[in-house]
């Protein structure tokens, strides 16, 4: 059994010598999330204004591991800042008078918002780490890749809510969530691009009946930077 585990060991030094180093990568850029059908914290037959692109980032580190004859093989972990989509949207506070019409001088707040008309300025975010299997290969001095992995993040909603100006309340949901990606990249020298495609994103909250914000479905990263072994 000694015998067999330094065969082992040593087996495996000429690997650990020969792998290619870690590389640090950094990267800004822009990001697009899906929102909710209309009826879902949105109605444009109301005053409706949503941002659902912004600013985003990606950290990580990738590795090669193993070269073919097809491509390199290696992996990535990051840390993956979707930004966060803003919206101002008037709309009616009941889910059942979302398509109906209604007089809305009628509004009773004690009744379940009844027959009123709510404006919310709202807020969501998805931020968290990204797994990966990255293939790549060289061609006409640029290194083209692809990536396939899972995001797993943290989704944050919040909505405040006026009635006829006045502060009538507050939303708040957050939880964990998973999703599947896709990425192209490209790299030459130092410099990094990179497109990404996620699953769905969405700030619905596990536990929490079905409940959740106004993201909802695809999510797009186009980000570029920096990629420097180490």
């Amino acid at each position: 059994m000694k015998r067999l585990f330094a065969t082992l060991l040593l087996s495996w030094i000429p690997v650990l010598a020969d792998a290619e180093p870690l590389r640090f990568e950094a990267q800004l850029g822009t990001c697009k999330y899906g929102i909710t059908a209309k009826g879902g914290w949105w109605n444009d037959a109301y005053p409706t204004d949503i941002d659902a692109r912004d600013q985003c980032f990606q950290l990580g580190i990738s590795r090669i591991e193993k070269s073919y004859s097809w491509a390199n093989v290696g992996w990535r972990l990051a840390y993956v800042n979707l930004g966060t989509l803003n919206a101002d949207n008037t709309f009616a506070a009941r889910d059942d008078q979302q398509f109906t019409t209604f007089d809305a001088s009628k509004c009773d707040l004690s009744d379940g918002a009844r027959n009123c008309v709510l404006r919310s300025t709202m807020s969501d975010n998805a931020k968290g780490i990204t797994i990966g299997a990255i293939f790549e290969r060289t061609k006409w001095a640029v290194t083209w890749g692809a990536e396939i992995g899972a995001f797993v993040y943290d989704s944050t909603f919040n909505a405040t809510f006026y009635h006829d100006g006045k502060l009538v309340g507050h939303y708040h949901t957050a939880g964990l969530n998973a999703t599947p990606y896709l990425g192209l990249t490209a790299t030459y020298g130092y410099l990094l691009a990179s497109i990404r495609g996620y699953g769905s994103v969405t700030s619905h909250e596990p536990g929490c009946g079905g409940c959740s914000g106004i993201t909802h479905g695809p999510a797009w990263q186009l980000t570029a930077g920096i990629q420097v072994p180490f």
